[in-house]
């Protein structure tokens, strides 16, 4: 078997850019310490394997050093001056949805589609007040109350058809496209923002809490209102040291939890609880609203936070569940809509609109045919 020499230096920088994956090279390949020291050589074939298990080109092995590379969009994070290096999963992500926003965007403005006015209608000196009023004008929100609701499924679900409605895409997904092998991370990062004045994108990662992702998605809101791109992880659900991402954060709590009403319902009832079930959010995003209006003491935020750090993370596993009540979501029903009409009028290729969709001819004719019933 044909053994290969790798630059070692080269080959550790490439383990250690991608430390989740490290139980899985181990798993895989017994002999993968001894070819870091360099006592022991790989084949050709174990190089192959090691790229498929990275999801990068095998030819980074025998580079002299790696190409550098660009996020597209600005990256969020809440420790401060860390070095970032955002994984495959990420990338591949926010690559699949740029893809789908170019070819939706030249098939809206085929269809008469103009610039969306509330995109970037907003700036930093707009009061937090402000926005939210505009939000709710442009989102029929005014007589949002979320304790109308039963669940926060219900009052998530209602919200992404307002969003839709409105001229924004929601993509919400917690693995890569249908690969379910390469899940996303959540403390990687909670949602991403691809803005854009005919077809703005907003991804929610759906391996955190539900309750959590009504704020995420809130937050990204925010983002376009402000007209900014933008990938973020919120941990702690506190917003990183970045005047943009703490004032989304504002905004997305005093959408989702009024201060005034907070505060009057607060009175009767102080239990995180009963706070969490009445807005429909989590009980971390009740205790964070809290803290930010001075009601709890950063101790006691805190106290709460490391306890219930898992509570009510999604149970939703991509791997399972029926695929036709997926689609949906990770697609955007708004974004389906658009493709199955395009493909239908001949405007684009039934070739291009399974790729697109990611669908199989059969599975999308089936999805498509059954919602047209």
């Amino acid at each position: 078997m044909l053994k290969v020499d790798l630059n070692i230096e080269l080959f550790k920088r490439i383990i250690t850019l991608y430390p989740h994956r490290i139980n899985e090279l181990n798993t895989k390949f017994k002999q993968i310490n001894y070819w870091l020291n360099g006592k022991e050589k790989p084949s050709f074939n174990q190089i192959i394997k090691m790229a498929h298990v990275l999801n990068i080109p095998f030819g980074y092995f025998f580079l002299t050093e790696l190409p550098e590379q660009v996020f597209p969009i600005p990256h969020y994070r809440n420790e401060k001056g860390a070095f970032f290096e955002p994984s495959e999963e990420l990338k591949d992500s926010i690559k699949t949805l740029q893809t789908r926003q170019d070819w939706v965007k030249d098939i809206l403005i085929d269809y008469g589609q103009t610039s969306l006015s509330f995109v970037g209608s907003v700036n930093l000196g707009t009061s937090i007040k402000d926005t939210v009023k505009s939000i709710k004008q442009i989102l029929q929100l005014e007589k949002f109350n979320a304790k109308e609701f039963s669940n926060w499924s219900d009052t998530y679900h209602f919200l992404i058809e307002q969003v839709e409605k409105a001229g924004i895409f929601v993509v919400i997904n917690g693995v890569v496209g249908n690969n379910t092998h390469r899940k996303l991370n959540v403390d990687e990062f909670r949602g991403f923002v691809l803005n854009d004045e005919i077809a703005p994108f907003v991804f929610i990662n759906n391996n955190d809490a539900k309750s959590a992702q009504i704020f995420t998605l809130a937050h990204e809101i925010a983002h376009i209102w402000l007209g900014k791109s933008a990938s973020f992880e919120l941990r702690n659900m506190q917003a990183a040291d970045n005047s943009i991402e703490i004032y989304c954060n504002k905004v997305a709590a005093e959408l989702l939890v009024p201060e005034e009403e907070l505060i009057k319902f607060y009175r009767t009832n102080r239990t995180f609880e009963k706070l969490a079930y009445h807005f429909k959010v989590s009980q971390i995003v009740i205790a964070r609203r809290l803290l930010d209006l001075g009601l709890i003491t950063k101790d006691e935020f805190f106290d709460f936070y490391n306890s219930n750090i898992n509570m009510g993370k999604s149970k939703t596993k991509d791997s399972g569940g029926d695929y036709y009540n997926n689609v949906p979501y990770r697609l955007s029903r708004r974004f389906g809509e658009i493709i199955y009409s395009a493909a239908t009028s001949g405007i684009i290729s039934y070739r291009e609109a399974f790729k697109l969709t990611n669908m199989k001819p059969g599975t999308f004719d089936k999805y498509f045919k059954e919602r047209q019933k």
